[in-house]
């Protein structure tokens, strides 16, 4: 899929992976809707991308993340991608995180995303397109992965 002329709705637009996602995109000439969970972030980033309509939502509401799609949809006219791009890090051994940390973290990390794709399927059109970026956090040097080199995203619609 070209991302220019595409309507994207890109989820996780506050952070970092989704503000560059969310550049690159428009850089591309698509047509983007933002949505994150920060407000003041969000107004900043659609207004330096020329206006693009922004809502805001909590991985923890998983109706709500199931609506975005609709929403975007509406926004713009259409939709033809979504893209997700969120996700919280844990620090430390499994055995160590507490039962609300692991919470927190399967609701940020899995249930939000599968809600927002689940909520983009009647929204799509046949031969739309649905990226989830994931990451990952490494806390020492893997050998046969040097440290100098740096891992780069591509996705169908090549916004990361």
């Amino acid at each position: 899929m070209n991302a220019a002329e595409k309507k994207v709705l890109l989820v996780g637009a506050t952070g970092e992976i989704g503000g560059l996602a969310a550049r690159q995109l428009a850089g591309y000439g698509a047509a983007t809707a933002l949505a994150g969970r920060d407000p003041e972030r969000l107004r900043a980033r659609g207004a330096a991308l020329g206006g693009r309509p922004w809502r805001g939502f909590d991985a923890y509401d998983l109706d709500g993340c199931a609506r975005l799609a609709s929403w975007a949809g509406e926004a713009l006219g259409g939709l033809d991608a979504v893209v997700v791009a969120v996700g919280v890090a844990a620090f430390g051994a499994s055995a160590d995180v507490s039962d609300a940390s692991a919470e927190h973290l399967f609701a940020v990390n899995t249930l939000c995303p599968m809600a927002v794709v689940r909520g983009a399927l009647p929204v799509l059109p046949r031969g739309g397109v649905v990226v989830a970026v994931t990451g990952e956090i490494v806390d020492r040097p893997l050998s046969a992965w040097p440290t100098t080199r740096r891992p780069r995203l591509r996705s169908p619609c090549g916004c990361a």
